[in-house]
């Protein structure tokens, strides 16, 4: 075999393309068989991106248009053609996922590579038609561009794409074009699959249908994590000249390890939104030689980095061979041992848009230092060093003009060895820092072995589904009375705790030199694989031990924990940037084998953490990233005060209402206790300046959730407000639960969804489906007083349409409604108090009233506000003959349960 020393390999500097997909006239004119306007303005957007792109040399812009040759299957293609929000699981295999994410209507227009002769959709893109020829506009540089033909939704599917993609070293995709929905999202899963880091440029993707366009982006950041930008955000990066632009963020890593000589450096960037080329470092540009020496030392720049006409053959020209066994790159293993962390790079990034200001960024950038498996191939010393670019105070920079809506920091860490951990640069509120080598040689040896059959696993059970990871609770028995701690966060209900396990013991020593306080609680999670994860969260502070410290130690395979300031927190850029801009700040940081996470209060209670999903092959990770069969096992100690007696009857301390061993409380499992905790949880999730005395001073003796069932709001308050009317009325308790950890993330479009707490836990998701499911469930009691079958479901269907007829005209005087509302008045003719008769509400008055509120707030405040002036509602309809109703409106406003639901 040859050996060659790695350092002597030119580092080959990786490009990106932008697919712009179906601009063709068909879709881009008014006057074609499937017109896509939305959204207004996209496609002299995508034009001007496109000749952005071009002229900034940093890829290739390559058209991809439609021909209809033959009808595709729906199911054989990645096409939602359906306005319903599509839910996907996460832990699913890519080709289940594909299948949940078909909807196999193939008579829908938007379908228009499908359904055969006889379809009476329009014929779109037919070979030889104007109307599949791009648009005149679209300006295309034969010399430059790529222009290809597709006869199936994903451009990937000809067979073209790919080789050409590979050829030209583009390893990040920008995608935009018409039908998000179609097209884009069939290539955009496709390109995932074959490792492309992509952004969908969001404003430049045309759709016909704005819930389908957000349900398919919803889907592909989930599937794929792909990011999304603006037309302006594309312009600013690639707008300029490279000359003028000075240093620029550098795109995420491409699939693979980056192997370099000595050290490599590339610009700061924003982690998973891909800028442009690597460069060296911000002084001069210039990046460092292949022997290690340093930018400065260097009398010009190596042509393979910087210039970006470079083809793969005048690249691999430069490659040398060596003998010196000593340079040999380590091969990473799916089973090899745990990595070594003697001399990891230490990495700070703070990524903002490039702004106007673009010829300022050399004083700004920061420069990314990487490795890559074993730091063994390092240069002796250079593991002392600072990377490049980064200031001696602090570890962290910002540009001058941030422009995006999540201004987000990269931090992967672990010091140099020697270097004392407390050293090491604080994160998030300064209270946060991430300490390696936690445990002597001696006893990590084997540990993570030892601790997998040491832990009884036991799974766990989250708003009705089972969590993606397996858990054990340990903690410190009182040898007194064998009371225990009690820690409680969401969860329907909390695994046993058993007493410290001694390899445990042996752990939470070495963390509490770090922590300084005692720790008597441990959570123990197993993530099995990169597809176990947990969402974006804070921790519960209810019964955490008020100045201590959360201390998070990470055994197996590296993963990175993502901190992002919670929603609404303007602090942090007040702070920094000197006013609030309302940005959410992300702070990435990799958790390497053996390391701890020392997290303060304060950090937790401005910041949430997650550890999410890694959807790469195997093929595309790092060797720390394969040990131990990618599993990681993760200890979260905590110091609780919060206590149960032995029999797990009797609660007291900081947590409980009791707050002493002698004022203890028996144990409260019931529905209304549940939930008024389960939303103090959720006000400290969401809350950035939380007030612990307020939410949680009082206490709770709450230890399980499972009686509660959870209603996660679509945020269109008259058809909340049906559902909520409807469990008012049957007595239901429920919480509301919170989107952000619906699936591990944040939804793109929120989808009203109730989750029952029966033994099915049924789960339903839609205002009508949910409304049809909780009267045959819930209202059994009451359907003998409702008027008969019939007349509750026809006046229903007529209540369910009228808020849709109300929206389209919004006229607060009603006249296009008055025929409509005249049929309600009529259904009270006979006195009946409901509008389908009977004693008691039924659907028909859950779906009537909350429409009428909605009319009434406009009529109230005159311009659609949220007052509701039922006075001037009533006397418009008294003016209008609507007597009846007008009274009906104001009699079921006072019903008890109404008045509950609506002061809430």
């Amino acid at each position: 075999m040859f050996q060659f020393d790695p350092s002597l390999i030119p580092s080959l500097r990786t490009r990106k393309a932008l697919l712009v997909i179906d601009l063709q006239n068909d879709f881009a004119s008014p006057t074609g068989a499937l017109p896509v306007t939305e959204p207004e303005g996209y496609i002299g957007r995508i034009l001007d991106v496109a000749a952005a792109f071009r002229a900034s040399g940093d890829g290739d812009v390559i058209w991809v248009r439609s021909e209809y040759d033959a009808p595709r299957p729906v199911e054989n293609d990645n096409i939602l053609t359906s306005d319903a929000l599509l839910v996907s699981s996460m832990r699913s295999s890519t080709s289940r996922l594909r299948r949940l994410s078909v909807d196999k209507s193939e008579q829908d227009d938007e379908a228009f590579l499908s359904g055969g002769t006889g379809s009476s959709k329009p014929e779109c893109v037919r070979p030889g038609t104007s109307g599949a020829e791009l648009v005149s506009e679209a300006a295309v540089d034969s010399k430059r561009d790529s222009n290809l033909v597709k006869t199936q939704y994903s451009a990937f599917a000809s067979g073209q794409l790919l080789p050409l993609l590979r050829t030209r070293l583009a390893t990040e995709l920008y995608v935009c074009g018409a039908l998000t929905n179609v097209s884009i999202h069939a290539t955009a899963l496709d390109a995932a699959s074959h490792g492309f880091a992509m952004t969908l440029v969001d404003d430049c993707c045309g759709y016909r249908s704005a819930a389908r366009h957000a349900n398919a982006v919803r889907n592909l950041m989930q599937l794929t994590g792909c990011e999304t930008t603006t037309a302006h955000e594309m312009l600013a990066r690639f707008g300029a000249s490279g000359a003028e632009q000075g240093p620029r963020q550098p795109s995420r890593q491409p699939p693979g390890p980056v192997r370099t000589g000595a050290r490599a450096t590339g610009d700061a960037g924003r982690p998973g939104c891909p800028g442009s080329k690597l460069v060296g470092s911000s002084s001069g540009g210039q990046g460092e030689t292949s022997d290690g020496s340093s930018p400065q030392s260097s009398s010009h720049t190596d042509p393979s980095i910087i210039t970006s006409t470079h083809t793969l053959p005048q690249a691999m020209s430069k490659l040398k061979l060596s003998s010196d066994p000593s340079s040999r790159p380590a091969v990473a293993k799916p089973d090899a041992p745990r990595p070594e962390t003697t001399q990891p790079a230490v990495q700070a990034l703070v990524s903002d848009d490039v702004g106007a200001g673009l010829g300022k960024r050399d004083a700004t950038a920061i420069n990314e230092s990487i490795t890559v498996g074993s730091a063994s191939s390092e240069s002796p010393g250079t593991g002392q060093e600072r990377a490049p670019g980064k200031s001696a105070e602090t570890g962290f920079k910002k540009s001058e003009t941030p422009k995006r809506d999540e201004s987000e920091k990269s931090l992967e860490t672990a010091p140099t060895t020697g270097e004392a951990p407390d050293t090491l640069e604080p994160l998030c509120e300064g209270d946060t820092t991430i300490i390696p080598d936690l445990l002597p040689a001696a006893l990590e040896e084997g540990i993570f072995d030892k601790l997998r059959a040491e832990v009884s696993w036991l799974r766990m059970s989250h708003q009705g589904g089972e969590v993606p990871r397996l858990v054990c609770v340990q903690g410190a028995v009182s040898p007194s009375d064998a009371s225990v701690p009690l820690y409680r966060h969401p969860a329907d209900e909390a695994p046993p705790l058993v007493p410290f396990s001694p390899t445990v013991l042996k752990i939470k020593e070495h963390v509490e030199r770090h922590v300084g306080h005692e720790l008597n609680h441990v959570l123990v999670q197993l993530y099995r694989s990169g597809q176990d994860y947990i969402s974006e969260h804070s921790d519960k502070t209810l019964d955490v031990v008020k100045g201590s410290y959360i201390a998070n130690v990470s055994l197996g395979a590296e993963r990175k924990m993502v901190f992002r300031t919670k929603r609404g927190d303007t602090k942090t850029d007040k702070d920094k940037e000197g006013e609030g801009s309302g940005k959410r700040e992300i702070v990435k940081a990799k958790l390497p084998h053996n390391s701890l996470v020392k997290m303060g209060l304060r950090t937790n209670a401005r910041w949430t953490h997650a550890v999410k999903q890694d959807r790469r092959a195997d093929r595309d990770r790092t060797a720390p990233e394969l040990a131990f069969g990618g599993a990681r096992i993760s200890l979260t100690f905590r110091q609780i005060g919060t206590f149960l007696d032995k029999d797990g009857l009797l609660i007291w301390g900081q947590g409980a209402t009791g707050k002493t061993r002698a004022d203890a409380k028996p144990v409260k499992n019931g529905a209304s206790e549940a939930e008024q905790m389960i939303r103090a949880f959720g006000v400290e999730n969401n809350t950035p300046d939380f007030d612990w005395d307020a939410v949680y001073g009082q206490g709770f003796d709450v230890l399980h959730f499972k009686a509660v069932p959870r209603l996660w709001e679509s945020g269109d308050e008259t058809r909340d407000l049906r559902v909520k009317l409807m469990l008012g009325s049957y007595g239901v308790g429920f919480a509301i639960g919170d989107h952000t950890h619906v699936d591990g993330e944040t939804t793109a479009a929120k989808e009203l969804r109730f989750l029952d707490n029966d033994a099915d836990k049924s789960d339903v998701r839609g205002d009508l489906a949910v409304m049809l499911y909780l009267e045959s469930t819930y209202g059994k009691l009451s359907a003998g007083k409702t008027g008969s079958l019939a007349t509750r479901l026809t006046r229903f269907e007529r209540a369910m349409s009228l808020l849709d007829k109300w929206r389209a005209t919004g006229d607060p005087e009603l006249k296009p409604l008055e025929g409509e509302l005249a049929v309600f008045d009529g259904h009270m003719s006979s006195g009946a108090e409901y509008v389908a008769g009977g004693e008691a509400p039924s659907l028909a008055d859950f779906a009537l009233w909350p429409v009428l509120r909605e009319m009434a707030g406009l009529v109230g405040s005159g311009q659609g506000g949220k007052g509701k002036n039922d006075e001037s509602f009533s006397g418009l309809l008294e003016g209008m003959g609507l007597s009846r109703l007008s009274k009906y409106y104001e009699r079921f406003g006072r019903e008890k349960f109404v008045g509950r639901v609506v002061e809430e």
